[in-house]
């Protein structure tokens, strides 16, 4: 995809102009097609987990993250359900070319750690979710860390 195109490939999904021009002002260092997925990402998950977070703030206490550890396979990336053998903490065991065999442990304990805390407790260790200040953890190797309000700006015009 070149940058001409990525435009209307986005206009041709209903994404308003602003939103592309948004993206692609604060990624310059990627490509169009990496700008495509991280526009189609915030739409489809991004964008409706903090409308969900931001609903049942007065009903409970959700928490919010987002999985970082890219997987070793070209152009892949950090996907949707990466994080599941991280999670549970089946990297052992796990036999998807996903992880090209070089996925860090580490990271697994981390999160098959907070996930058990979170399970027996209802707190994963970091601040639930408020529109003031937008705690999400961020899993990532070497290091994991909480952010506050991650990419505002994208994000804001979305208007989240």
């Amino acid at each position: 995809m070149t940058a001409e195109v990525l435009p209307h490939a986005l206009a041709a999904m209903g994404i308003p102009p602003e939103i592309t021009a948004t993206y692609v002002a604060n990624r310059p260092e990627q490509s169009p097609g990496e700008v495509l997925a991280s526009v189609i990402t915030d739409s489809i998950f991004t964008i409706p987990t903090i409308k969900l977070a931001t609903a049942q703030r007065p009903h409970g206490t959700p928490y919010l993250y987002e999985f970082a550890w890219k997987s070793p396979l070209e152009g892949l990336g950090a996907c949707h359900s990466l994080e599941l053998a991280f999670m549970f903490d089946t990297l052992g065991t796990a036999t998807s070319p996903l992880y090209g065999g070089v996925a860090p442990q580490e990271l697994a304990d981390q999160m098959h750690a907070v996930w058990v805390t979170f399970a027996t407790t209802g707190d994963p260790g970091w601040p639930s979710y408020d529109t003031a200040t937008r705690p999400v953890m961020t899993f990532d190797h070497p290091t994991s860390v909480l952010k506050a309000a991650p990419r505002a700006a994208e994000l804001a015009v979305w208007g989240v």
